[in-house]
C-alpha cells in the first residue's frame, strides 16, 4: 500500500495559483485552488483503492486507517484519545448518514 499527496501547490506558488484562478473564482464565488483542494490518494499494487474497491471496501479501509491512527496515538501518548463512539460517528459520516 502507498499514500500519494496531490496538491496544486506542488506545481506553482500559492500566490501564482490565486492570480491565475482569480477571474474563475469570482464567477464560482469560491476559491478553486489551495490546500483545501489537496488530496491523499491511497494505492494498493499501484492502483487507486477508490478505483478498485467497492463502496463497502473503501469504508472498511478508512475505518481501518482510523483504528491504526488510534493505536499509534495510544502507543505514542500512552493514552487512548479516541473512543469507539468516535469510530462509530466516523463510520456513519462515511456511509453518508449525515449527508
Amino acid at each position: 500500500m502507498s499514500v500519494l499527496y496531490e496538491s496544486h501547490l506542488l506545481e506553482d506558488s500559492f500566490e501564482q495559483l490565486l492570480k491565475e484562478s482569480l477571474e474563475r473564482d469570482r464567477m464560482l464565488t469560491y476559491t478553486s485552488k489551495g490546500i483545501h483542494k489537496d488530496d491523499l490518494l491511497f494505492e494498493m499494487d499501484h492502483v487507486l483503492i477508490k478505483k478498485i474497491g467497492s463502496q463497502g471496501q473503501q469504508k472498511s479501509f478508512l475505518i481501518s486507517l482510523k483504528l491504526a491512527q488510534m493505536s499509534l496515538v495510544k502507543e505514542l501518548t500512552k493514552r487512548l484519545l479516541f473512543s469507539f463512539l468516535t469510530i462509530f460517528l466516523i463510520s456513519l459520516t462515511i456511509s453518508g448518514f449525515h449527508s
